[in-house]
């Protein structure tokens, strides 16, 4: 009969009242089927705050403080560069592109024309979604509105329509 001390209990026990693990020593699981089950029973809530080296829960005030520092620094030089070098290599541009582009736009939306310091946030880069190759850089409300129309210009000429024809 072989017997292996459980890991919370500290009892040894027969390896038969133990759950089966194909990684380890004895091919079972390090704490006995009591204290697994016992563990399970716990509230969620106080099993993460108990355990030691485990994440507590986040409440609303640190997912908020940890929201305005991820702003914080998204506001930042360093942020912006961060965020953009991380973006806009999936549209096939470098850095230097996306700087040429600004320039040329300005610094503005091409629809809008607000400047991205009115919007307090980096030009998106507007892309087809077909071809892939980029129209250049838009505020991200215009980015999403042309998104939400599917880059469709029949529709986006039915909202043009149905705005004007229902102006209040």
């Amino acid at each position: 009969m072989e017997v292996k001390k459980c890991a919370t209990c500290l009892i040894e026990k027969d390896l038969s009242l133990f759950c089966k693990k194909n990684s380890g020593k004895f091919g079972v699981n390090s704490r006995c089927r009591k204290c697994v089950s016992d563990y399970k029973k716990l509230p969620r809530v106080k099993l993460l705050a108990s355990e030691a080296g485990k994440r507590r829960p986040k409440t609303s005030a640190t997912k908020t403080n940890a929201r305005e520092r991820s702003r914080a620094y998204r506001l930042t030089e360093k942020g912006q560069d961060s965020l953009l070098k991380s973006n806009i290599g999936k549209y096939g541009i470098t850095l230097e592109d996306y700087n040429e582009m600004f320039l040329a736009q300005d610094g503005k939306c091409l629809i809008c024309e607000k400047h991205q310091i009115e919007i307090n946030r980096r030009l998106a880069v507007d892309h087809c979604h077909d071809t892939k190759k980029v129209r250049g850089l838009l505020c991200s409300p215009c980015n999403a509105a042309l998104g939400g129309f599917g880059d469709n210009v029949l529709l986006l000429n039915k909202a043009i329509k149905y705005l004007n024809e229902r102006s209040l």
